[in-house]
């Protein structure tokens, strides 16, 4: 009876990790918009393939890498990135 009882405990808990992980997680929608942001800052700002090359500042290359790990972190940085340089953001 105590080793299913702690079966059912550890089930219980796994599910709930499961659960908190997935409600943490970005939408493809957010992830969607930190893409485009990415790609307004290297098409309008600085891109590195430029000439001369106009290398974004570490925070904001960073912030295009992870996109898709930490959406909201990410989203943020370009969102300043790009209202710093006067352009207008788009819809989301």
């Amino acid at each position: 009876m105590k080793l299913q009882t702690c079966r059912l405990a550890g089930i219980s808990l796994l599910v709930l990790l499961a659960l908190a992980m997935n409600a943490t997680a970005a939408s493809p929608t957010d992830v969607a918009y930190c893409k485009k942001l990415s790609d307004l800052y290297l098409q309008y700002v600085g891109s590195p393939f430029d000439r001369p090359p106009r290398v974004p500042p570490a925070n904001v290359s960073h912030a295009m890498e992870t996109c898709d790990s930490e959406t909201e972190a990410s989203t943020a940085v370009l969102e300043r990135a790009l209202s710093n340089s006067g352009f207008t953001l788009p819809k989301r």
